[in-house]
């Protein structure tokens, strides 16, 4: 799991982190409590969604966000399917943690409609106020205007979600597949730029060093499982050598088991040992 990410970049702005490991004894006891079944049963009735909605033990995309001044989070919908796990993300549960916010520090979680064209609903991050929406292809949702709080202040917030296996066709376009967050303009066009604008710069950035043969501890970077059939046939990560700047690309072993924990449980970050053997390498996870 990650420790903490800080994203930078033109539509977000913001610090996030998921390690449940590092969390605080009370933070902890609040995020056991609102993935818990009273909770969850609570969260059924409330949205009279069908499907039975499960939590997200992982806390991916959730967990602790904070945005500084100057942040921003521009309007987006999130990835609608669960990134290893084949569940659909149903809805968002926000609270929100700033005291004494004042209005004209912004970050108001801002709703679009759907045709992108009007704002619905906004809501003061405020202490203790807890937000909850649908999460589909068409809940439009951020803060987009630069946070204009002081500086030794921030924008603090819980995030959790929750998944169910299947849901209404209604709630998806069609047009494409969609799994990732998809940020939108106030304009009601798609804010989707060529990426050959950015090619010559990623070209000239330095790229990591790869090694043929890695021999030793390594960390994963990136994963994932190759299916035939519908049956997990093999893993693959990419990984980095334990102490260097090299990363290796490997397979995992074929066991049946270690695919279903792949599939079940986040592995970014897990240690292992990597060897090479008449040119395939293979990363055995500790």
């Amino acid at each position: 799991m990650m420790t903490s990410t800080n994203y930078n970049n033109k539509n977000e702005v913001k610090f996030a982190n998921n390690n449940r490991k590092i969390f605080g004894k009370n933070t902890k006891l609040l995020f056991q409590f609102i993935n818990s079944n009273q909770f969850i049963k609570f969260m059924q009735i409330l949205t009279s969604i069908d499907e039975t909605l499960l939590p997200d033990d992982s806390l991916s995309g959730g967990g602790l966000h904070e945005i500084k001044n100057g942040g921003l989070l521009k309007i987006h919908t999130d990835f609608n399917k669960h990134p290893f796990k084949k569940l659909d993300r149903r809805l968002n549960v926000l609270i929100y943690l700033n005291k004494n916010w004042k209005q004209s520090y912004g970050g108001h979680l801002e709703l679009w409609n759907k045709k992108m064209n009007k704002c619905v609903q906004k809501i003061l991050p405020t202490f203790n106020t807890m937000v909850i929406f649908s999460t589909n292809d068409y809940t439009n949702h951020g803060h987009p205007n630069p946070l204009k709080c002081p500086k030794n202040t921030s924008r603090k917030s819980i995030a959790t979600y929750y998944f169910s296996k299947g849901r209404p066709e209604e709630e998806i376009l069609k047009i494409y597949k969609k799994n990732r967050t998809e940020f939108k303009n106030r304009a009601g066009r798609w804010e989707r730029e060529n990426p050959s604008k950015y090619q010559s710069e990623i070209n000239r950035m330095k790229s990591p060093v790869f090694i043929e043969k890695p021999n030793g501890a390594g960390t994963v970077e990136t994963y994932t499982i190759c299916y035939k059939k519908g049956i997990p046939e093999r893993g693959i990560v990419i990984g980095r050598i334990e102490g260097t700047n090299t990363r290796f690309l490997a397979n995992t072993p074929n066991d049946a088991d270690l695919f279903k924990k792949m599939m079940e449980e986040e592995q970014i970050g897990r240690k292992g040992t990597v060897c090479s053997t008449d040119g395939i390498n293979t990363f055995t996870p500790i």
